[in-house]
């Protein structure tokens, strides 16, 4: 069953574990990512050729009895922990002290993640200048971790399409080639005897590139293990809410829809996790509360699109996640509820008043094609022998009106 998850950055305090699970349990969500990558920043000792203590340099013991509050505030609230970020980047060329560095790093994430039953963790790939060069600096990289990862029940290397720049614009990283992806995973588990590497596939980054994400979904199949969704212009890595960004005013730069479609075709039954930290920057500290929640309802929304929830919802359980899904999905998706719960919508129109008035019975089945709200037409309802369930969807999409 799908599961709706979101990054710990941001809001998640060590000091108080507990409370922190139980304030993101609160605004829907059942799952975290959790971002141990903060407690290690290999760029500066890159650049300045110091290798400078940080967490992972203590024992795994500490490491273990350190992170314990993290894994009972999962415990108690019943708030998984569904994927991990590693420390990155992970290679540097010509840096051999550093690249054997952050390997004791990563075999102490895995060792955490085993603890923490965190079944995931994201290693990101190297980008080189050469492509096939690309190639072998990340299968020799991934290579050398087998010995390390296998050590470990239950926890999966999961690689990720990331990119690169060529001045201003973005290109493929080798990894962000879904075949090249596929290929790679499927040498690493044959060579490690079994299923210990995956794909995290990120919907910014693959929105970046200009890729169908529909078709890169249906390509990585079963090798598909979490994900990290956000939404940008096509132009910026911005880590926003999907559905934030439009080309003329009603499509959405991203597809979003290609994507549940591919989702819902491969079978995908993990956690949709969101990696949309920049709220937090982009919008002032009283809205953070209110942002996240729509980050849930938004996820919930795809998993009832997914699981065709909403086919035999009842009333409450549609009104429940739609109010702050009004601010981000235009009418027109109204259609997608409507054709799940299979009830049809007659209108007719009255040109003297500019003015739409759905009524029970007509000759002709509803399609609006054009973004409605309350302030573009005055719209009338008859709503009389509607069902409770349609009446709280058309209420939530278009809020301000009364039903």
């Amino acid at each position: 069953m799908l599961k709706v998850g979101v990054q710990t950055g941001g809001w998640y305090d060590h000091d108080n574990a507990l409370a922190s699970f139980e304030y993101i349990k609160s605004c829907g969500f059942e799952a975290v990512d959790y971002n141990i990558d903060i407690y290690m920043r290999p760029d500066p000792m890159a650049k300045s050729g110091v290798i400078t203590p940080t967490l992972f340099d203590k024992p795994i013991e500490e490491i273990i009895e350190w992170i314990k509050p993290l894994k009972d505030a999962s415990e108690q609230t019943g708030v998984e922990i569904s994927q991990m970020h590693a420390p990155f980047p992970c290679w540097y060329k010509d840096q051999d002290e550093l690249n054997a560095h952050i390997v004791m790093a990563l075999d102490k994430c895995f060792a955490v993640c085993e603890y923490i039953n965190c079944p995931a963790v994201v290693v990101h790939p190297s980008a080189r200048t050469d492509r096939d060069v690309e190639w072998e600096t990340n299968l020799n990289f991934y290579r050398g971790l087998i010995p390390y990862i296998k050590k470990y029940k239950g926890v999966k290397i999961c690689l990720e399409n990331i990119f690169g720049r060529h001045g201003s614009r973005f290109v493929e990283g080798r990894l962000s080639n879904p075949y090249d992806a596929a290929r790679m995973i499927d040498i690493l588990n044959e060579e490690a005897g079994g299923d210990y590497f995956g794909f995290c596939l990120d919907v910014g980054h693959a929105n970046l590139c200009h890729l169908d994400i529909k078709q890169y979904l249906k390509i990585m199949g079963k090798r598909m293990t979490i994900f990290h969704i956000h939404d940008n212009n096509a132009m910026d890595d911005l880590h926003m809410i999907p559905y934030s960004y439009l080309t003329n005013g009603k499509t959405h730069v991203c597809n979003w829809e290609r994507f549940v479609e591919g989702v819902k075709e491969i079978g995908f039954e993990g956690t949709l996790a969101f990696e949309t930290f920049r709220i937090f920057s982009a919008y002032p500290q009283p809205a953070h509360t209110s942002a996240l929640k729509l980050i849930s309802d938004i996820g919930h929304y795809w998993v009832d699109l997914i699981e065709n929830k909403l086919a035999n919802a009842p009333a409450e359980t549609v009104a429940s996640i739609l109010p702050n899904l009004a601010y981000a999905i235009p009418f027109d998706k109204l259609w997608d509820l409507v054709d799940l719960l299979n009830i049809r919508i007659y209108y007719t129109v009255d040109d003297s008043i500019l003015g739409i008035k759905v009524i029970d019975k007509a000759p002709i089945d509803v399609r609006f094609n054009t973004f409605l709200t309350k302030n573009s037409l005055p719209l009338e309802f008859d709503i009389s022998s509607f069902s409770d369930t349609l009446k709280f969807v058309l209420s939530s999409i278009l809020p301000g009106i009364d039903f």
